[in-house]
């Protein structure tokens, strides 16, 4: 049986509890450049909102299971986490530049 065969409501808490989330992080991140443009603040901030989007990817998938795609997605969000706690600068500056981030930083 497959773990995507579970039906899958429309609105879950976990969807709504994301896009209370990313608000937040969007908004709190936004305003932390705007700020201190000279500062990656705003990089904690998104960092933080994506930890707590994995919580939440996990929890859904525990629940009704993911198709591959998303699993790819939620791995790449996972290496996001963890890139900056394993390989410190280095790590900041490719999480980053995954982000697109402008260079304004006064390093």
């Amino acid at each position: 049986m497959s773990d995507v065969s579970k039906k899958r409501p429309i609105f879950c808490i976990q969807s709504i509890a994301a896009v209370v989330i990313v608000g937040i992080g969007a908004i709190t991140a936004t305003l932390l450049d705007w700020l201190n443009p000279n500062e990656i603040w705003w990089l904690g901030a998104l960092w933080v909102t994506n930890i707590l989007l994995g919580v939440l990817h996990h929890s859904y998938w525990k629940q009704y299971g993911l198709p591959v795609i998303m699993k790819i997605i939620a791995a790449f969000q996972l290496l996001l986490v963890i890139f900056p706690v394993f390989f410190g600068a280095p790590g900041i500056l490719l999480v980053y530049l995954m982000l697109g981030g402008h260079f304004t930083i006064g390093w």
